[in-house]
């Protein structure tokens, strides 16, 4: 548990990342070794320059390009993966937040003894709270799972610019009747449908 920092503009995630890897807080660098790879947020932006001189990899969510309005396929498909990656530091972060004490404001009265009740909360979580997984039987089925996710081809997008590529008309949509259309169309489960709209990655 690093900190407390004040909240302002030279504190920023990225600022405060330099400050703790530079000045070896607590030993980071000794938990970490050269190649390790870090996953952050965009606030972190600022710092992968410098977490990368220090020998570890880094891997963050992309930022739209100015005048775009979303992420090739490809971008997209990183983004989310690494999104993916990450909930279990924002669980970490909500597991604080579920203190009453740290669910809200902090009173400026509890300033000088912040950073002493955060790391409390800190180690009675680390001694007392559940792991965040318990079963590890399918790390590398999902794992698989999430790389041939991010590795897909966006085949409807493709199709409709080979369309547009062959005419020079603008298509001409027209409403549909699946029933008709498609006879054959696959008929899901509740289990299917629950994994595709609520399922992993």
């Amino acid at each position: 548990m690093q900190g407390p920092y004040f909240a302002n503009y030279f504190n920023n995630d990225a600022q405060i990342t330099k400050h703790i890897m530079y000045n070896n807080k607590e030993n980071i660098r000794q938990w970490l070794q050269k190649g390790d790879i870090l996953v952050v947020d965009r606030g972190f932006r600022d710092s992968l320059e410098h977490l990368k001189l220090l020998g570890y990899q880094t891997y963050m969510p992309a930022f739209l390009s100015k005048g775009s309005k979303q992420f090739d396929t490809q971008t997209a498909n990183e983004t989310r993966f690494v999104t993916k990656i990450r909930w279990v530091i924002e669980s970490a972060n909500g597991r604080i937040k579920q203190w009453r004490l740290f669910d809200k404001v902090l009173p400026n009265s509890l300033l000088k003894t912040v950073g002493d009740l955060v790391a409390i909360v800190g180690a009675l979580l680390n001694c007392y709270g559940a792991p965040f997984i318990q079963d590890f039987s399918k790390d590398k089925l999902l794992g698989k799972k999430m790389r041939q996710l991010r590795d897909q081809t966006n085949e409807l997008g493709e199709y409709v610019a080979k369309l547009k590529s062959k005419t020079e008309k603008p298509i001409q949509y027209k409403e549909l009747d699946a029933a008709d259309t498609v006879p054959d169309f696959p008929r899901l489960t509740l289990e299917q449908l629950n994994d595709i709209t609520l399922g992993e990655f």
